[in-house]
C-alpha cells in the first residue's frame, strides 16, 4: 500500500475503480491485486532502468510514453 500511495498519490481510489469498471473486479479486490503486484512492477521497472543504463530523467520519459501509449489504447487521458 505504500508503494501504492507513493505512486498513485491521490489518484489511488480513482485507478482502483476505473480498473474495477473495466474488468469487472470488485473494488477490493483490484486494491488487493495493486497492492500484490507494485512491488514487482518496481521491479521490473528498475531491473530496466539498470540493464539499459537509463538516467532519472530518461526513466521518466520512458514512463511517460507507457503511460501515452496506454492512454491511446484505452482513450483515456
Amino acid at each position: 500500500d505504500a508503494i501504492l500511495g507513493h505512486l498513485l498519490g491521490g489518484k489511488k481510489d480513482r485507478v482502483q475503480d476505473s480498473i474495477s469498471k473495466s474488468s469487472g473486479i470488485e473494488s477490493n479486490q483490484v486494491g488487493s491485486l495493486l497492492s500484490m503486484l507494485a512491488p514487482l512492477v518496481m521491479g521490473a521497472v528498475g531491473k530496466q532502468q539498470k540493464s539499459q543504463g537509463l538516467s532519472p530523467t530518461d526513466l521518466a520519459g520512458m514512463l511517460r510514453q507507457e503511460n501515452q501509449s496506454i492512454a491511446n489504447k484505452t482513450g483515456g487521458s
